[in-house]
């Protein structure tokens, strides 16, 4: 079995070990396991580097940048889920010899199942367990399955049935190391010793799962429909299925997601909010997304902010509902809910979207229209909101359209102002080339040479009549 060393920089690993052992008076002593496992572990996470760079990736196996993504995920989970505080031992490194020595931490006999070891007061909770835990949560930090296998066996060993926070550290280990199949099979195994995984097991599991490239919805949604229990118990694996549904493209599988766990009386967060609204438009539904704005607060508790409100407003505005959606801009402001420069740029980018229509099919655009459009960043203004590079790149588009060179010309300064070196490359490729040939026809030869210039300066080139980068 191939084994991964997730790398992280001293100084977060020093923080994560303050995190999770009391500090002692005196320095450890290594075993010779664990000697071993220094000078082996290395050239394993070489060799499995080496596999990674040539290109090869095994089935249920993770990419080097699809570990990057997961690790501060699994990171969390450990030091959050695991119940890490628990598992210190609270004393210091003398204290901890001596209880060995009298044999407090390796007992003789010991409980035969995890039920029994519960029920006996042997739980998760007995000091005897701390040091095993110790070195499970240890190992797991680092992807290192094998230590985190001997931990685990030497648990069972000394009559200590692991429970579910030992099950769930061995499978973020797996995890870690980029072993998928690997850490499913943990959930079989608590299952035939009688432990019911933790929560936040199946959260890390679907977590990981929607990691991948592609995404497996398949598996991360038969891991949700497996969860036992029932209300708090499923908040969390639900929250993240619904959020990476939503957040990876699979709109429709989203919104019923969260209707089907708002039917259980699952509590709809901001976060799982934001991907409900997000699905919703995404559906082409954001009159329903409208409707989750405005019951947020007196159904669910949560006050809309601007991240909510912005999906709804584009959604509007790419309709080419520009009413609606500069009606909903207001009332954000009139509610409390929030509302930023993104707001006016969602407005901002469905006017200009209607504009390209417009004028594509050889019609004027309406005055109301252009004045929408042109009325936009004075409203940003008169609303104590400041507008952006991506504000300032919208109106250079939309002057593009409407054939204004020189206000064409105003936005791209003031936005390669805002966005310094490669801001040329924030604009539209066939609204710059648009541009060039706007200020030809216009014979502005200044502005023309410093667009050129802005265009050299950011390494945009001009190739066959349309830019290209």
């Amino acid at each position: 079995m191939s084994l991964r060393r997730a790398r992280k920089s001293s100084a977060a690993d020093a923080a994560d070990d303050d995190a999770v052992v009391p500090k002692r008076r005196g320095r450890k002593p290594k075993t010779a396991a664990e000697d071993a496992a220094d000078t082996e572990l290395p050239q394993l996470a070489a060799a499995e580097d080496a596999d990674a760079d040539s290109g090869k990736k095994k089935r249920g196996r993770k990419t080097k940048a699809e570990l990057q993504q997961v690790d501060q995920q699994v990171d969390q989970q450990l030091q959050q889920s695991s119940g890490a505080g628990d598992f210190e031992w609270g004393g210091d490194y003398d204290e901890e010899q001596r209880a060995m020595q009298a044999g407090l931490l390796v007992p003789a006999e010991g409980p035969g199942s995890w039920a029994e070891a519960a029920a006996s007061g042997a739980g998760e909770e007995d000091r005897r367990r701390f040091p095993y835990h110790r070195r499970l949560h240890s190992a797991a930090k680092e992807g290192n399955t094998s230590a985190a296998e001997a931990a685990f066996t030497s648990m069972v060993a000394a009559g200590l049935p692991p429970g579910p926070r030992a099950y769930h550290v061995l499978l973020c280990s797996y995890l870690k190391a980029g072993e998928l199949p690997e850490a499913l099979a943990v959930t079989a195994r608590a299952t035939d010793a009688g432990v019911q995984l933790l929560p936040e097991s199946y959260a890390a599991l679907i977590y990981s799962h929607m990691e991948l490239s592609p995404p497996d919805v398949a598996v991360a949604k038969a891991l949700y429909e497996a969860l036992p229990g029932t209300g708090a118990e499923l908040q969390a694996p639900w929250a993240v299925l619904c959020r990476l549904l939503a957040a990876k493209g699979f709109a429709a599988d989203a919104v019923a997601a969260v209707r089907e766990g708002l039917g259980a009386g699952l509590q709809l967060d901001e976060d799982v909010g934001e991907a409900y609204i997000k699905a919703l438009c995404d559906t082409e539904q954001a009159d329903a997304a409208l409707k989750v704005l405005e019951t947020a607060r007196p159904r669910h508790g949560f006050t809309p902010e601007a991240r909510h409100v912005n999906y709804v407003v584009a959604a509007y505005a790419a309709a080419g509902n520009s009413t609606d959606a500069a009606g909903l801009v207001d009332a954000a402001g009139s509610r409390g809910w929030g509302r930023d420069a993104g707001s006016f740029n969602a407005m901002l980018a469905g006017l200009v979207q209607t504009l390209r229509q417009v004028v594509g099919e050889g019609e004027e655009p309406s005055d109301t229209l252009v004045t929408d459009f042109s009325m936009t960043r004075p409203r940003m203004l008169q609303s104590g909101v400041r507008p952006d590079k991506f504000t300032f790149k919208l109106e250079a588009e939309g002057h593009v359209v409407l054939r204004d060179a020189r206000s064409a010309m105003a936005a791209v300064k003031s936005m390669r102002n805002m966005a310094g070196a490669m801001g040329c490359r924030l604009l539209d490729p066939a609204a710059l080339s648009g541009l060039l040939s706007l200020l030809c026809e216009r014979d502005m030869p200044v502005d023309l040479l410093q667009l050129l210039v802005y265009m050299s300066e950011d390494s945009c080139r001009c190739a066959g009549g349309q830019y290209s980068e």
